[in-house]
């Protein structure tokens, strides 16, 4: 996985994502929010581990995208 978040709402929004996997809902609105954040390393790690390591497909695609948009 990505170096884990230091900063405090990125690092609180990973673990929820990963902490309810099931919820796909839940979990593209953490990708969401990170996406509001990008100007920030943390959220951009944050996204990359759920690109990487999210159980849901949907969740792993939402956060590759918005990397490779780079947040628009």
């Amino acid at each position: 996985m990505a170096g884990k978040p230091s900063d405090p709402a990125a690092a609180a929004l990973l673990a929820c994502a990963l902490r309810h996997p099931v919820d796909v809902t839940e979990g593209v609105a953490v990708v969401q929010a990170l996406g509001q954040m990008l100007d920030s390393r943390d959220a951009v790690r944050a996204l990359t581990a759920l690109s990487e390591c999210h159980p849901a497909r949907t969740v792993r695609r939402a956060s590759r995208t918005l990397l490779r948009a780079g947040g628009s």
